[in-house]
């Protein structure tokens, strides 16, 4: 069958907004900064859930705008490909890699959703 590829979800804190659900890693991005410079940074900090492998240059995808009921958030996503062989390190209780059909049996908020949809 085709080879899917796999992506990185956390699982966000038990408490406060969206709490226990499963989102792409991210972090908000300042004035002084790019969305590719904090990219970037992301990256290199998750390659430890890559057995170490070298992270491939940043993909630009289209941004996610969407309106929670008490702020406007615009999602600026990026997708770098990560080479390694089988599953992956062993699995964190909140990281892990997951295909399509994993991420279809997970509770994943519908602007994650949406960048999700640009990736798969």
């Amino acid at each position: 069958g085709k080879e899917y590829p796999k992506v990185l979800l956390r699982q966000r804190p038990r408490k406060g907004l969206l709490g226990g659900m499963w989102e792409l890693p991210g972090a908000q991005v300042h004035e002084t900064e790019t969305p590719a410079e904090i990219a970037k940074e992301i990256a290199a900090a998750l390659t430890k859930f890559a057995g170490g492998a070298r992270v491939g240059d940043p993909v630009h995808l289209e941004p996610v705008d969407h309106a929670f009921t008490h702020l406007r958030v615009r999602y600026v996503p990026f997708v770098f490909l990560v080479p390694f062989e089988g599953d992956g390190p062993t699995r964190r209780e909140d990281v892990r890699w997951v295909d399509p059909g994993e991420a279809d049996e997970l509770p994943i908020p519908s602007a994650q959703l949406q960048v999700l949809s640009r990736i798969f």
